[in-house]
């Protein structure tokens, strides 16, 4: 019995180890670990069986023969030798190994002292799950992103179309929501496109279609191209398969549900990518602690801007951003502020053109003393709005310092970009937006006076006019396309304010002069409401407080 075990335990695997067939190499076979493995310190794994084969087992042979049921992908093994001994039992696909072919016999003794056919018990084990339970090297290795299980449907394909109407979607993607968003590199996602269709074509997909989500006007919010994309982006994560191009899918899905007033979905959706990105690292971009681990550098920055527009969408999701309303004055943020030494975006002409590196970056610290592109400007607001959210139920005179900070960040970003008014828009639609938050009505004991400054600061008129201007000046058709729906919710909330100066009869209020802005606004909003659905939210509200304040 000893010399059986012996036996058994210097027995070889009838494969090579994983290692040595990825390397094309010859392997020795040996127990637990091949010599070449053990001499490189390499995770030595032995696959548990071949590709399984059809035996066709001639008239009246002794033989096993191997049948499949198509309809179902399992196989079942039957003894065609009728005159078999009884003692013998069909056998499990878990434990019949095809590789036990003539001249390879598996090593003999009892099963449970198999590692063959004990390892193929763990078939059953679901890899990703495994990962976050209990993870060890040899299952991280094991799990791979370019090989998730997704089934790609016919509506998908056809949605997506050949890589000609895929070039379509991205060039126009790359000439309107690009500008302001920009947060997938051109140059990686020209050198990857065609590999990607081979390795990660469901994450290709589905940034596709969101690409063309959010470039694209839309009749109706839930549309059937929104519930595709959405779709997709449930079955890709269902099947672990969350990567960053997944991550950029899933926040540009986020930007069109704050965009066409899809809520509360916008609000998860945000906080969705928060964690994802989390998970995948994502956060720990705005350092360059990640080039030492063998990232490029072009990818660093790419993962920098992702968790950058994620940044700035939990603060535009915020409620205390979007409504006057006290009783959001708790709703916490899902991210944590960005340190003093976060790295900012790089240009962004430069990003695109891939002529940017790692000295080209700057620390959120020393931003307002140095030139930044256009994102950098405009996420360099994240921290500032931050604060506003917070301290938004303090009195003006204990704000005053960060309104003066935030009226400096637009007059940096005036003087930076004048001739880019798309931009520019976007950064004074986040900076009010703080303002507005700041500006959010006292509560105030019944029956007691209210002034003007209770409805309007000085920053808060100043965005009032700044909203009218976006409207007449720069709402010209060929731009409307490009706009950022940051822009719809500043005007609302120049709206809202105007709505109340016409209707409180207060001294030193030009209700008239009030009266026309309402108007402007409410034009504004008329214009904006093909590109973005939510101006149309905006408009009924608007109409919602007139009507009830006749009542």
């Amino acid at each position: 019995m000893e010399k059986q075990d012996r036996s058994v335990g210097a027995a070889k695997s009838p494969l090579s180890c994983r290692q040595c067939r990825r390397l094309k190499r010859r392997c020795d076979r040996q127990h637990p670990r091949c010599h070449l493995c053990q001499q490189k310190q390499l995770a030595c794994e032995y696959p548990h069986q071949r590709k399984q084969r059809v035996v066709r087992a001639g008239k009246g042979s002794h033989r096993e023969s191997l049948s499949f049921a198509s309809s179902s992908g399992r196989s079942r093994i039957s003894d065609s030798n009728s005159n078999s001994n009884s003692n013998s039992a069909t056998t499990s696909p878990q434990s019949y190994d095809t590789d036990n072919a003539p001249g390879k016999p598996l090593p003999s003794g009892p099963t449970s002292d198999n590692p063959h056919r004990r390892l193929t018990e763990l078939n059953k084990l679901n890899l990703v799950t495994a990962r976050f339970l209990d993870a060890d090297n040899v299952i991280l290795d094991q799990l791979d992103a370019d090989n998730t299980d997704v089934t790609i449907t016919k509506h998908v394909t056809d949605l997506v179309g050949s890589v000609d109407d895929i070039l379509n979607i991205v060039r126009a993607f790359w000439a309107s929501v690009h500008l302001w968003m920009p947060i997938i590199s051109r140059k990686q996602f020209r050198q990857h496109l065609l590999s990607r269709l081979v390795t990660r074509k469901a994450q290709l997909f589905l940034l596709v279609l969101a690409m063309k989500l959010l470039s694209s006007p839309a009749k109706t919010a839930k549309s059937m191209l929104y519930r595709t994309a959405k779709q997709l982006q449930f079955d890709v994560e269902l099947a672990g398969g969350h990567c960053v191009t997944s991550l950029q899918a899933a926040t540009l899905i986020a930007v069109y549900e704050l965009g066409h007033g899809i809520y509360p979905a916008a609000i998860v959706s945000v906080a969705h990518c928060a964690r994802v990105g989390t998970l995948l690292g994502v956060d720990q971009a705005l350092t360059n602690d990640q080039l030492s681990q063998g990232i490029p550098w072009v990818e660093l920055e790419e993962r920098r801007r992702l968790w950058w527009a994620i940044l700035m969408l939990d603060r535009q999701a915020n409620p205390v951003t979007r409504f006057m309303n006290l009783s959001y004055s708790k709703q916490s943020l899902v991210t944590l502020d960005p340190d003093p030494e976060s790295y900012l975006p790089v240009d962004d002409d430069d990003y695109d053109n891939g002529t940017a590196g790692p000295d080209d970056s700057v620390p959120l610290r020393v931003s307002s003393q140095v030139h930044l592109g256009r994102f950098a400007r405009f996420v360099h607001a994240v921290p500032l709005i931050s604060q506003a959210i917070r301290r938004s139920d303090e009195d003006r005179q204990s704000s005053a310092q960060l309104r003066r900070t935030i009226l400096s960040l637009i007059h940096l970003g005036e003087t930076e970009s004048v001739e880019d008014r798309i931009l520019f828009c976007t950064l004074n639609a986040v900076c009010y937006l703080a303002v507005f938050a700041l500006d959010s009505p006292p509560r105030r004991s019944t029956g007691q006076q209210v002034g003007i400054d209770d409805v309007a600061s000085h920053e808060t008129v100043a965005a009032i006019e700044h909203a009218i201007r976006i409207m007449t000046l720069e709402a010209s058709k060929h731009v409307r396309p490009n706009l950022s729906p940051f822009v719809l919710h500043m005007m609302y909330r120049a709206l809202k304010v105007s709505w109340r100066l016409k209707h409180l009869a207060l001294p030193g209020v030009d209700r008239a002069d009030a009266s026309r802005k309402v108007e402007l606004l409410k034009h504004g909003l008329e214009c904006f409401q093909d590109r973005w659905l939510v101006a149309s939210t905006y408009l009924l509200l608007a109409e919602r407080q007139e009507i009830l304040s006749l009542v």
